[in-house]
């Protein structure tokens, strides 16, 4: 994984890059959250940096590995769910702005899963 990582950083292939720390980030989600969300933040940074397509993933993937981080306080599984609830708004205003209709459902949905975490399921089903 990280000859391929070096290959395609060697050769410039920024949405390539994107796509395989997606990947990456999502398959660690379950094994270790905290590094899903260094690894979603980086991808969804390269994503927006190269303009790539796989950017709703990458928003949904890193609301998602803010979630799975529940190995502490009840106190601290909200504070990651309001951390996933404003990285879900932000991306659902970029979308909304851009015009991209994809972009923006995943973001919504990211929203809904960010607000069920907090226990607030009125504002989950505005």
């Amino acid at each position: 994984m990280r000859e391929a990582a070096r290959l395609i950083a060697e050769r410039e292939l920024a949405k390539l890059e994107a796509f395989l720390r997606t990947c990456t980030a999502q398959w660690l989600i379950a094994e270790n959250p905290r590094r899903a969300v260094k690894l979603a933040e980086e991808a969804l940074a390269a994503c927006r940096d190269s303009k790539c397509r796989y950017e709703p993933a990458a928003l949904g993937i890193l609301v998602q590995a803010h979630l799975a981080i529940t190995d502490m306080s009840k106190a601290w599984v909200h504070k990651e769910a309001a951390k996933a609830a404003k990285i879900a708004k932000s991306g659902l205003a970029r979308f909304r702005a851009a015009g991209n209709g994809f972009g923006e459902g995943q973001a919504l949905a990211a929203l809904v899963l960010a607000h069920l975490a907090q226990d607030d399921v009125p504002e989950a089903l505005k």
